[in-house]
């Protein structure tokens, strides 16, 4: 089965040129091996507006699946939870420690 894949990377030095984001070219490379298509990709700020916005972007261009990576880890900056939960239609608990 192909799932249409949308891939954010969250970083504020990666969106000012200070690095190259590494992030989104690892997923993507990890997606493709099961044969899923990347139908769009971003990289954006640890703000919850540019986070929400590509989110919207990704859902409207058909993505089924969306992926993150990236952000400055359990930090105060780290936005990227609040932003998807704020979008969330259901919340799945505990889903993350079974995937895990």
């Amino acid at each position: 089965m192909q799932i249409q894949v949308g891939l954010i990377s969250v970083s504020d030095r990666a969106t000012q040129g200070v690095y190259e984001d590494a992030g989104g070219p690892a997923l993507k490379e990890a997606v493709v091996v099961y044969g899923w298509e990347v139908l769009s990709e971003a990289v954006v700020p640890d703000e919850i507006r540019d986070i929400q916005r590509a989110l919207r972007e990704h859902v409207t261009n058909g993505c089924q699946l969306i992926l993150s990576t990236g952000g400055p880890g359990v930090a105060p900056r780290d936005v990227t939870p609040e932003a998807v939960r704020d979008m969330a239609v259901r919340e799945l608990p505990a889903y993350g420690e079974v995937r895990r």
